[in-house]
């Protein structure tokens, strides 16, 4: 598999001897679907440009269960924010969601690439890019009522599992702590939306009966 750098924003411009360093010290790496490619508090030594599949970031409980918080699709980034950070280390795990592949660019690179202003200008419009996206979505959240909160869970589900019926892969008292709210309240809300007719639900699954 070859990669076409002009075609990555991140790269263009770039002068010939940078993409003879990306092409020599970087690799191209290949996962199974369900792989894990990176652990929670792995350091952050590479960025990654998915070329292919789909890869997630999964917050794992202390009993084991899971709860996917982003995906990522071919031509994102991952360890943008965090190689350069203090405490450099994933935050999340990340797990190929399907058979995956991913250009691994090493830090030592990227730090030679950084000379370059144009490479400069966009890699930091990507840092504050992703920095942007988060804080919208934490600010909308505090902003939504836990109805709200729950039925964008329910969409983003949705899409990931291309089902009505929502396998929940984490406890909901886990979901209640994301949300933000005490489980007993999480229970009233669910219970509201079911006798409404939005939703059915049991122990493991939501099923969505009418949410546009």
């Amino acid at each position: 598999m070859k990669i076409n750098l002009l075609e990555c924003n991140l790269f263009k411009g770039l002068d010939e001897k940078d993409y003879d360093l990306i092409a020599k010290s970087s690799i191209i790496t290949h996962y199974k679907q369900g792989d894990i490619i990176h652990f929670e508090e792995d350091v952050c030594e590479a960025i990654e440009l998915i070329i292919s599949g789909n890869v997630k970031a999964e917050q794992v409980d202390l009993d084991g269960n899971v709860l996917v918080v982003r995906e990522f699709k071919p031509g994102s980034y991952i360890g943008t924010n965090a190689i350069y950070s203090t405490i450099n280390q994933y935050m999340l795990h990340i797990v190929a969601s399907e058979d995956s592949s991913l250009y691994r660019i090493p830090k030592y690179t990227v730090e030679t690439l950084l000379k370059n202003e144009r490479f400069r200008l966009r890699f930091l419009t990507l840092i504050s890019d992703n920095t942007m996206h988060f804080g919208k979505h934490i600010k909308l959240s505090y902003r939504q009522t836990l109805r709200q909160k729950i039925i964008n869970f329910l969409k983003e589900q949705q899409l990931i599992q291309k089902s009505n019926i929502i396998r929940l892969n984490t406890s909901k008292t886990n979901l209640a702590m994301i949300f933000g709210v005490e489980r007993t309240s999480l229970s009233r809300e669910l219970q509201k939306m079911k006798k409404d007719g939005f939703i059915v639900f049991n122990r493991s699954t939501i099923t969505i009966m009418k949410i546009s």
